[in-house]
């Protein structure tokens, strides 16, 4: 997570639905996901393992993955392809089941990513706006935390920072709970996408608040303990007081969804039976948005391939004073909608230090 990489990782939508139904979920058009990821079945799979295996790395994402009845299947191809990397992002509800997360590691699954948002039912469960949701994913980071102890099994745990779980004794709460089940606790500064964008006034706290409270906990947080933390999804210039050791970036990845073109979406369009999905489905607005960047997508006939720069073309910006910055290259700039309501104050461009020239010039 420390440090950052131009290789993209390959992500799999293989989640057409979720058991949870998160306030902040940046995939606000679930019926569009049902249609998008419902489309990838596991000749589709089969065929984007085959050709992206240069990668070295899959992750099984969106939705809900482990709700997938082929997901077991998926790892054990990705497995015998030599990805180095099989992991999922996931609630890690359905890990609550021993028996299943056994089952997945023994079938190649080496890496997991369980979505957290609060040391406690009170909290989780109102965020994800599910009951009994923290219970199911406390006992699958146990049982994913044994696993890790005599497997390959790295496990780390997201929590999307928010208005709501920011402040240090939250998150020093949660850190508590996780210490000892998991190699790294991520804290994800929201992203105003989706939902984010939706309820950005009660949802996204300036960055500054989240820094200020994200400050106070390092004071007690010790790395030695095991269980390491990162803060991500903020802009590098922010967090230019932090250690560089928790700051941590975003991997690059590279994704393939149905195209709003495909035959698969107008067959569900003409479908009498689609339900709420209708003949009236259309690809959200942001799709139809990276679809109109042109070159910066590849149409392979049934689906096209989009990576995390289309999006932040889309959604984010820089402004000239961002070219002075020394991470400015590696800066994926700042949310459109979150610089129109609280401007450009908190962003200062860092300067190189002057270069110090020795000996006798002449």
């Amino acid at each position: 997570m420390h440090g950052q990489d131009n290789i993209e990782r390959l992500h799999i939508l293989t989640g057409a639905y979720c058991n949870n139904n998160c306030t902040f979920c940046m995939e606000d058009d679930r019926d569009w996901r049902a249609v998008r990821n419902g489309s990838i079945g596991p000749d589709d799979v089969r065929k984007m393992l085959e050709e992206n295996v240069d990668r070295g790395e899959v992750i099984f994402t969106s939705g809900e993955p482990t709700l997938n009845a082929n997901l077991l299947r998926y790892l054990n191809w990705a497995k015998k392809l030599g990805y180095r990397i099989r992991g999922v992002i996931t609630n890690g509800r359905r890990f609550s089941d021993p028996s299943y997360a056994a089952k997945a590691c023994k079938a190649g699954l080496n890496h997991v990513v369980v979505s957290i948002h609060g040391a406690d039912a009170k909290l989780h469960d109102s965020l994800v706006r599910t009951p009994g949701a923290y219970v199911q994913t406390i006992k699958g980071i146990k049982n994913l935390g044994a696993l890790r102890k005599r497997t390959q099994l790295t496990v780390h745990t997201s929590t999307v920072v928010q208005e709501r779980n920011h402040r240090e004794a939250q998150l020093w709460d949660l850190y508590a709970v996780l210490l000892g089940n998991v190699d790294e606790m991520i804290l994800n500064v929201i992203q105003p996408w989706g939902r984010g964008d939706t309820h950005f006034d009660r949802l996204v706290p300036t960055y500054a608040k989240v820094l200020s409270e994200f400050q106070k906990f390092l004071k007690r947080y010790d790395p030695s303990k095991g269980t390491l933390i990162y803060l991500l999804d903020i802009p590098y210039c922010v967090t230019e007081e932090l250690p560089n050791e928790v700051r941590g970036y975003v991997e690059r990845f590279v994704h393939h969804e149905v195209s709003e073109t495909s035959h698969r979406v107008w067959a569900d369009k003409q479908d009498p039976t689609a339900g709420s999905i209708g003949p009236e489905i259309d690809a959200n607005d942001a799709l139809r948005e990276k679809i109109e960047l042109g070159n910066s997508y590849v149409d392979e006939g049934e689906y096209v391939s989009l990576t995390r720069d289309i999006q932040n073309q889309v959604t984010r910006s820089k402004r000239e004073e961002c070219a002075e910055c020394i991470h400015n290259e590696m800066c994926e700039g700042v949310w459109k909608n979150y610089v129109s309501r609280y401007g450009w104050d908190e962003f200062k461009p860092v300067k190189a230090p002057p270069l110090v020239v020795s000996g006798d010039c002449g």
